[in-house]
């Protein structure tokens, strides 16, 4: 039985356990910081979001208030009525970039 602790001293037993132990370090050392990452980058991802939704529900405001206007005013000229159009359909375009959620599956 002498062999094996030799065989053991030989492979160098005490560098594989010591390698081992820096090796499992390295590893949550790496989970931490992608854990850290990615909490980080959802809440930057959370604030985009956030802007995204405020900057279209205050776009979606000023069309109708101007559309509104426009329409107290008498007859749309031609033009207004284009510029509208365009800006309605970048602010569908910007509304677009989130998804909406899918609907709720009914319960059975």
């Amino acid at each position: 039985m002498k062999f094996i602790p030799f065989l053991l001293d030989w492979l160098g037993w005490e560098r594989v356990s010591e390698t081992r132990a820096r090796h499992n370090q390295l590893i949550t050392l790496i989970t931490k910081n992608h854990t850290a990452l990615m909490a980080t980058l959802k809440e930057r991802l959370d604030k985009i979001e956030a802007d995204l939704n405020e900057g279209v529900g205050e776009v979606t405001s000023e069309i109708t208030l101007l559309r509104d206007q426009l329409a107290n005013a008498g007859t749309i000229p031609a033009d207004a009525e284009a510029t509208l159009a365009r800006i309605e359909t970048k602010a569908g375009a910007l509304k677009d970039i989130i998804p909406n959620a899918p609907p709720a599956e009914p319960a059975s």
